[in-house]
């Protein structure tokens, strides 16, 4: 988890990270901005500023088959199973009565 104190500095580390998979996986920077349909300026002001688009960010993760890491990001979380339940029950009887009212109502007819 990273724990710092600005979006910049959370932007240059995701770029720091960036840099070493690319690399790990031998691919140039001109490649990745082929590969990206993104400008070679593009890729490099991401990877030595951490600048860019999300969407070149989601795309620079697909080429190195990242992409899977944004899967948590945003996602609700449950704090309990407590909650979950309260939270199905929630719904249930949010569509029951939905339910009951179109009966009710398709009764009358």
């Amino acid at each position: 988890m990273i724990y710092l104190s600005s979006p910049s500095e959370i932007c240059k580390s995701l770029a720091n990270r960036l840099r070493a998979v690319r690399l790990s996986r031998n691919v140039s920077q001109q490649a990745l901005a082929q590969m990206t349909g993104a400008s070679l300026s593009s890729v490099r002001r991401m990877e030595s500023h951490g600048i860019g688009s999300f969407e070149l960010m989601v795309g620079i993760a697909q080429v190195l088959h990242m992409a899977q890491e944004f899967e948590h990001l945003f996602a609700s979380q449950a704090d309990s199973a407590a909650q979950l339940q309260t939270q199905a029950q929630g719904q249930l009887r949010q569509r029951a009565s939905t339910v009951g009212k179109t009966t009710h109502q398709s009764g009358q007819s």
